[in-house]
């Protein structure tokens, strides 16, 4: 889970609902702490002009080609560049409540695969 202010305006909102000054909030459940410290990560690089912004979206951008690569990356320690990005990572038991919270227009926010979480208790 992610969540972020999208301008300005949003900051003082984002920062009272997440209590935090950090500019991004990203949540994972306790269960997934070793498989992000081991993980390896690849960031692959693709000639933008293919890629058109998708509508009513936001910072997303698709194509409707097959392309490939110009390049193909290790990103690294992923704890240690939060830490240098100054995004906070909270480490949850259940994303649920965070997941709650970050749902919302008063910022942006991505959830991917909330099917992996651990179950919905409340």
């Amino acid at each position: 889970m992610t969540a972020w202010p999208r301008d300005d305006t949003e900051k003082r909102a984002f920062r009272e609902a997440f209590g935090t000054t950090a500019a991004r909030v990203h949540a994972i459940e306790l269960g997934w702490l070793e498989r992000v410290r081991c993980t390896t990560l690849y960031r692959y690089d693709f000639d933008p002009a293919p890629f058109r912004r998708l509508p009513d979206a936001s910072g997303q951008w698709i194509t409707e080609s097959v392309i490939e690569p110009v390049a193909v990356r290790e990103v690294g320690d992923l704890l240690a560049l939060h830490a240098t990005a100054a995004i906070e990572l909270r480490l949850v038991p259940s994303l649920w409540p965070i997941h709650d919270r970050a749902i919302s227009d008063q910022w942006d926010f991505s959830i991917v695969r909330m099917r992996n979480s651990q179950p919905r208790t409340m």
